[in-house]
């Protein structure tokens, strides 16, 4: 959270499928306060704990 500046109630709200790329950023698409659509860039860090957490879960799932 700290890094992307994603309020806790966007973050419990989060889908995989918001996880997108823009202008070949790593980007999540997340619903605001207000009903207000926002899009906030990803670095580095957060995007490889995305995936590490994907990764994690198709174990899980699939096993």
């Amino acid at each position: 959270m700290f890094s992307t500046g994603l309020r806790k109630a966007e973050v419990c709200n989060l889908r995989v499928e918001h996880v997108t790329t823009y202008r070949n950023q790593p980007v999540v698409d997340v619903m605001g306060k207000g009903e207000k659509h926002r899009r906030v860039a990803l670095n580095k860090d957060v995007m490889e704990a995305v995936l590490d957490y994907q990764k994690a879960m198709k174990q899980i799932f699939t096993a």
